[in-house]
């Protein structure tokens, strides 16, 4: 597999060589890149070929963004976000992502806004309000994340297991409970 990818590598290097503005290939060696953890370098590539496209395309800035989150670039992300957010405004997962940036910047109220969409638009989904929950965790809107655990827990007793990734349950039960003991989360 190494190998290759290895030799993947190589052939886009010499099309990048031959072509410098060749937007497919930098798109392609970004997630080359990515796969192999190395998202600050997607991100770079990936601005790149975003100006060389004619119009805004949803998949690299998808792409982008995703790079830009996992490398905690968190301006990169919510530039990526905000611009896929208007390409496709009832996408409750680009509006999930476009919250997580805007938390990373600072922007409670733009985070809260997204996320509170996401979960108007997908009612039955328990990830908005869990990310609602640790983003009133960290801003110390203690009550407010006790609100939004307990919408989630509500919702996962009507689907099951299947209402949270593996371990995340029970991540949200000790929140909830150092919450109701006013402690400090993490603590």
């Amino acid at each position: 597999r190494i190998a290759g990818e290895a030799a993947v590598a190589r052939r886009l290097d010499e099309r990048l060589s031959a072509n410098p503005d060749d937007a497919a290939a930098l798109s392609e060696l970004a997630a080359l890149m990515a796969a192999r953890g190395d998202h600050a370098g997607a991100v770079a590539l990936l601005d790149r070929a975003m100006l060389l496209v004619p119009a805004p395309d949803a998949a690299l800035l998808a792409r982008l963004g995703y790079s830009a989150l996992k490398a905690e670039m968190d301006q990169e992300a919510e530039r990526a976000y905000e611009a896929l957010s208007k390409l496709a405004p009832a996408d409750t997962d680009v509006l999930i992502n476009l919250g997580l940036a805007r938390m990373g910047v600072g922007d409670t109220p733009g985070a809260e806004a997204a996320l509170r969409e996401a979960s108007r638009l997908r009612p039955g989904d328990t990830k908005p309000l869990v990310c609602l929950a640790n983003m009133y965790t960290r801003t110390g809107q203690r009550n407010e994340a006790v609100t939004a655990l307990n919408a989630a827990l509500t919702l996962a007793g009507t689907q099951g297991d299947a209402a949270f990734p593996t371990g995340q349950r029970a991540r949200i039960d000790r929140l909830l409970k150092a919450l109701m003991n006013g402690q400090k989360a993490g603590s």
